[in-house]
């Protein structure tokens, strides 16, 4: 597991994929910090 961080400002927010090229993603993830576990995660979607 490793922490992730996510110091966007302005409503941004990321969402961890499954899937190749931002498919099969979790839920919407804004400002905090995570302990995801990345190994199925294939791609990241950055959102506004």
């Amino acid at each position: 597991m490793r922490l992730g961080v996510d110091n966007q400002t302005g409503g941004a927010a990321l969402r961890l994929c499954r899937g190749y090229n931002g498919r099969q993603c979790g839920p919407r993830l804004g400002r905090g910090s995570y302990h995801p576990n990345l190994t199925p995660i294939n791609s990241i979607v950055l959102e506004r």
